[in-house]
């Protein structure tokens, strides 16, 4: 255990891309992780359905489902750097929204302004670690950006509980307030990373490139290149995120059923807690054991999880299950993503996370749809747990036969 402390934290220190990588990310969802608490509460006070909540909820990850591939060919052309500035940047005007927002209208217009933001972030910094990383290091350098957006966004909902003890009206401005100087400080901090794109352009001539060179055509023929491991990698990333957006659009709903804000605030950490404790290991596990075996593990751990989750009532119970199913879910990530890397090219690498993150934000964009269609049918959000987790079980099943059948080790 010391030798692996001892050999992360001088991975961390050793390079000074991934330090300022991650100290930007963790400010900027400490922010985040607290507005991910707050929103479904008042989409549900606002439209007064949970198959409404749903849909509010998916406004952001459809808006970056649009726009990550294009966001991807202008990190290639503009710079990485440039584009994390912009997203940071942009992430100001949900704050202000929200801070304002007492109908339907402008929750869904800040929700927007989120999608586009988390579309520049999310694509700049992944193809900024593709860059930096060493190629057989990548699932190790994934963890660690992960690692420190995971503890932002674990820290987030414990203040966003704290600051909606208050009332929802004081909670909803202090919340908002906290995003605005997260995303201000996050941005301070990027300035200092050093741009990886050799050769950028101009803002007017990057649009041009967009415009001229079809570029959804050319993000998904990028991506074709990496051929099935590239449908694994985009079959499981969906997975994973469905999950993913549908703790946070059903989970704090426990909040309006009676559950107490500190309760739903420590459940929903523990869905991301593990992911500060076993995510780095796990990077260091699929680096040095293998991806598949890595991620068998994780799969299974997180499919059994999520049914225990969905099948009662009890606090100390959900606990328990929700920190179980993401310490699955922390040995899998890593895997996932150094997949990606291993397999593409040092160039157009936006691109290629464009289509990942499409993926991603693909699941995020069903995931509060049919979730909330089936808690709606059930009557009961405990459901929709229930079948992820067969569903990941499936999964697992699944990365067996393709490491059978494509014969790896």
């Amino acid at each position: 255990m010391r030798q692996f402390l001892s050999g992360a934290w001088s991975t961390l220190l050793g390079d000074r891309q991934l330090l300022l990588l991650c100290i930007s990310l963790f400010i900027f969802y400490l922010g985040g992780g607290a507005v991910l608490l707050l929103v479904p509460i008042l989409a549900e006070k606002t439209v007064g359905r949970v198959e409404f909540v749903g849909l509010i909820m998916a406004v952001p990850a459809f808006i970056s489902l649009l726009l990550s591939i294009p966001v991807g060919s202008l990190s290639d052309s503009l710079g990485r750097k440039n584009v994390l500035l912009a997203g940071f940047a942009s992430m100001i005007l949900p704050g202000i929204f929200l801070s304002i927002s007492n109908d339907a209208f402008l929750l869904v217009v800040a929700m927007a302004f989120l999608g586009l933001g988390y579309a520049l972030i999310t694509t700049s910094s992944r193809a900024f670690v593709m860059d930096f990383a060493p190629r057989d290091g990548a699932s190790k350098y994934f963890s660690f950006i992960n690692t420190a957006s995971s503890l932002g966004t674990a820290i987030g909902p414990f203040l966003g509980g704290i600051l909606l003890v208050g009332g929802l009206q004081q909670g909803t401005l202090l919340i908002a307030s906290l995003f605005i100087f997260t995303c201000a400080f996050a941005g301070v901090v990027s300035l200092s990373l050093r741009e990886t794109v050799k050769e950028t352009t101009s803002v007017s001539k990057g649009l041009k490139l967009l415009s001229k060179d079809g570029f959804y055509f050319r993000g998904f023929a990028e991506y074709g290149k990496l051929k099935s491991i590239g449908g694994v990698v985009f079959g499981l990333t969906f997975m994973l995120t469905f999950l993913d957006r549908a703790v946070w659009t059903f989970e704090p709903l426990y909040y309006n059923e009676g559950m107490n804000s500190y309760t739903v605030g420590l459940i929903l950490s523990m869905f991301i807690i593990p992911y500060i404790l076993f995510e780095i290991p796990g990077g260091f596990l699929a680096d040095k054991y293998g991806k598949f075996k890595t991620l068998f593990l994780g799969l299974l751990v997180a499919g059994f999880s999520l049914i225990l989750f969905g099948s009662t009532n009890s606090p100390t119970v959900l606990v328990a299950a929700a920190f179980l199913s993401t310490t699955g879910l922390a040995l899998a990530w890593p895997s996932i993503s150094g997949l990606l890397s291993d397999e593409s090219d040092s160039h157009n690498r936006g691109q290629i996370v464009g289509v990942w993150n499409s993926s991603e934000n693909l699941g995020f964009t069903l995931s509060p749809i049919l979730g909330g269609l089936i808690a709606g049918y059930y009557q009961s959000i405990s459901k929709v747990f229930t079948l992820v987790g067969v569903l990941f079980l499936f999964a697992c099943i699944a990365v067996v036969l393709f490491k059978r059948s494509n014969k790896i080790v």
